[in-house]
């Protein structure tokens, strides 16, 4: 995995607490959330990432991500002899509103993977995330220290 986030294109920046807010409340964490821990959950998002459809996006695994324009696939590349084969199209697909993260792209890379590939799934390696669609894509960057606070702030959102 990568250690940073590799993003060609612009940089991002910081969006503002109405508009974090706006893209916090198109994702399944919105329905734990009120309007007073919202605005507390979308201050746990200070930064953005842009890039353009096409390009190759390094997940940090400190960090987790809301996809809010654009699209992101997920696809991993397997170890064969001398070369890596990258797998065929797309494994995953994060539209507007969807999470994503090092940990939940192993998961549904692992999950899209078919049951003829089961020894196929412990050689994975190199998952990618790649802009996709045809619309420039927006992620909001969320601070797991942040988040780790966030948490422990509240824990009755916590509780299974």
């Amino acid at each position: 995995m990568g250690s940073g986030i590799s993003l060609p294109g612009r940089k991002g920046g910081a969006l503002s607490l109405e508009k974090r807010i706006k893209y916090l409340r198109e994702t399944p964490f919105s329905i734990y959330l009120t309007s007073e821990t919202i605005r507390e959950f979308a201050m746990c998002f200070p930064k953005t990432m842009r890039t353009v459809p096409g390009k190759s996006i390094t997940l940090d695994p400190r960090k987790i991500y809301v996809v809010c324009e654009g699209e992101v696939d997920l696809s991993a590349s397997y170890p064969k002899k001398d070369a890596k084969v990258e797998a065929r199209g797309y494994l995953c697909r994060k539209r507007h509103g969807d999470i994503v993260n090092v940990c939940q792209a192993e998961e549904d890379v692992a999950r899209r993977m078919t049951v003829k590939s089961h020894k196929v799934k412990e050689l994975a390696e190199n998952i990618t995330s790649v802009g996709s669609g045809d619309a420039n894509i927006l992620l909001l960057c969320g601070d797991m220290g942040a988040l780790d606070k966030f948490s422990k702030t509240h824990p009755e959102l916590s509780k299974p």
